[in-house]
């Protein structure tokens, strides 16, 4: 299992934890206020849970075969889904230091699993 696949699977399971465990004080570091258990649920659920599912696949990639580059290679598009999001909304208003932070993850992480992921392996498919 290579160094980038780690990294990037650790961000997403530390997110996801996090998720689960903190959701108040996940959204607290964008500045949003949770106040019902609903909305804590959507944080569970997107945040920790999804976030963990992630990371599961990432860590199981190694033993997928055929199947590992495209499940990198979306994991790959989801960030960069993520951190265009991120860009347009700061060409539109300046966030906090956090998001830039998150943006900056991001793009590693898009950086970090392109390094990794086997393309001719997607164009044999």
């Amino acid at each position: 299992m290579s160094i980038q696949l780690v990294l990037v699977a650790l961000v997403w399971a530390a997110i996801g934890i996090y998720g689960i465990v903190a959701p108040k004080k996940l959204y607290a570091l964008f500045g949003v206020p949770v106040e019902t258990a609903d909305g804590r649920n959507e944080i569970r659920a997107v945040y920790g849970g999804m976030c963990l599912a992630v990371a599961v696949v990432m860590f199981e990639a190694p033993w997928l075969g055929a199947a590992a580059p495209g499940v990198l290679l979306t994991v790959m598009v989801m960030l960069a889904g993520m951190a265009l999001g991120r860009i347009v909304s700061m060409v539109i208003e300046r966030p906090g230091i956090i998001p830039v932070v998150f943006l900056g993850t991001e793009i590693l992480g898009v950086g970090l699993l392109y390094s990794i992921i086997d393309m001719s392996a997607l164009t044999a498919a």
